[in-house]
């Protein structure tokens, strides 16, 4: 049974195989087999009672149970702050806030969307999803092609099966993820542009790790965090390194586009972050340093943010009161 099982996987083509290869799917195969429950574990799949394609569990659905699961049984990775999925009534708001204050200035045309914390995907899916029925409804046409970014393997499978499920395999393509594709240490989209953008970075998460791996903290080059300022050409927007968080939305920021047919206030990006880093940037201005650099970085780009802010329980986590901070840069004129 286990060699026709994987003459079966065998048989997939290359992108399904990564797929089977981050969730590190084989490596389970003689575990089952000692155990003789491979064969049990084929029968459910196939129970014509469960129903796993897209029409009977969406994005959303197979995010919940993949958080289930991550909580029964690996309990330890709620440990570190962030590591969880976002509700979907947080997306659908984080999606509102970027959308429907220019819904009806938005013309027919393509846009790109792009999240550098993807997750599962969800977030893209609705963003995707609500960008649509917002420029319906009145009569124009719009496409999208979706790009994201995710250091988690699992997490990553998953975003890229929903995709292939739904038969959106050249999207598939266009999202890469796994330990080795770091957002903040490896962009896989440096120099790109997008016209909407939205994050739920990891909350007080150390990025110590990235920080070396980009030279450290005085020795970083990357133009998305080291940028020209009041006549500064090396203004660093480096923050503290227990915490990514304002990294990420330096990431989202240098990806807007610079020039665009959009409304004003467009390209638009909206990030989920816990509170302490966005209060940090003009409460504690001489010992956070690269948390207020940023806020006057941002305002001096023509970026403009608004807040709303979250109660703690509304995350899977429960821990964090967090700030919904919506940024849209100002069309030049």
């Amino acid at each position: 049974l286990r060699q026709n099982f994987e003459a079966y996987l065998d048989g997939f083509s290359p992108n399904v195989q990564e797929i089977i290869e981050n969730f590190e799917f084989r490596n389970q195969l003689p575990r089952l087999t000692k155990a003789d429950a491979l064969g049990a574990l084929i029968e459910k799949f196939l129970a014509p009672d469960l129903d796993l394609s897209p029409a009977g569990m969406d994005n959303h659905g197979m995010g919940t149970v993949f958080e289930e699961l991550v909580r029964r049984f690996n309990e330890e990775n709620n440990e570190e702050a962030g590591e969880h999925w976002t509700p979907r009534d947080a997306v659908r708001l984080m999606t509102r806030l970027m959308f429907e204050p220019i819904a009806d200035a938005i013309p027919s045309g393509t846009y790109r969307l792009y999240d550098g914390a993807m997750g599962t995907g969800g977030m893209l899916t609705v963003a995707e999803e609500t960008l649509h029925h917002l420029t319906e409804s009145s009569g124009k046409k719009v496409s999208t092609h979706l790009y994201g970014q995710e250091i988690n393997a699992e997490t990553y499978a998953i975003a890229k099966a929903d995709l292939i499920l739904k038969g959106d395999g050249k999207a598939a393509d266009n999202i890469v993820g796994g330990p080795e594709y770091s957002t903040l240490s490896n962009d896989a989209f440096a120099g790109q542009e997008f016209d909407f953008m939205l994050s739920n970075p990891p909350y007080g998460k150390s990025w110590k790790t990235d920080q070396d791996r980009l030279g450290g903290a005085k020795k970083i080059i990357d133009p998305r965090f080291v940028v020209t300022h009041d006549g500064d050409s090396e203004y660093s927007l480096v923050t503290r390194s227990s915490d990514g968080q304002l990294m990420f939305l330096a990431n989202l920021i240098s990806k807007m586009k610079q020039e665009t047919e959009l409304a004003p206030g467009s390209p638009r990006s909206t990030t989920a972050l816990l509170c302490s880093p966005v209060t940090q940037g003009r409460a504690r201005v001489t010992s956070v340093g690269g948390s207020s650099k940023t806020t006057g970085w941002k305002r001096s780009s023509r970026c403009r943010s608004r807040c709303s802010t979250t109660p703690a329980s509304r995350l899977t986590c429960g821990c964090f009161p967090t700030v919904k901070r919506s940024v849209a840069r100002a069309r030049c004129n």
